[in-house]
């Protein structure tokens, strides 16, 4: 993978295949995106990004906030945010998806404005929906009131 994230940082892009879970529905497994290293001033809330984790791991996660100079970024399959990372961690961003169907091959190019409104409302989505549970979970765990 250091090979892919030195490729990046010198101006290629990248094909991958997608292997795990983490983005069902939106990325399913066996499916390929291109990656590209763009500035980290032109990356937007819902973008899908490449970036290593602290154990050297990579992952492909969409981007959820940027906080004080970190990411916060999330799986759409995963009920946790992942911990946070500084922008040097970042290596590249998902320009395009290649899903395979049983009908044959669609391409989604990940800059058209349709597509970007998608992934933005997916990412306002995932930040309301763990707010959501925290807070029920919050509700939850308050003593209940006894009768006297």
């Amino acid at each position: 993978m250091k090979l892919f994230s030195e490729l990046l940082e010198d101006g290629y892009e990248l094909r991958l295949q997608v292997t795990g879970a983490s983005m069902l529905p939106f990325l399913e497994a066996g499916s390929y995106v291109t990656l590209c290293r763009i500035p980290v001033s032109k990356l937007r809330i819902g973008d899908i990004i490449f970036f290593q984790c602290d154990d050297g791991s990579f992952k492909l996660h969409r981007l959820i906030r940027v906080k004080n100079k970190k990411f916060i970024t999330k799986g759409d399959a995963l009920r946790a945010f992942d911990p946070l990372f500084s922008k040097d961690d970042y290596k590249g961003k998902v320009i395009r998806i290649e899903h395979f169907r049983f009908c044959g091959m669609t391409f989604q190019n990940m800059d058209l404005g349709s597509i970007r409104l998608l992934n933005f409302l997916i990412a306002k989505y995932q930040q309301i929906k763990t707010y959501l549970i925290f807070m029920s979970i919050g509700l939850r765990s308050k003593p209940a009131k006894t009768l006297s």
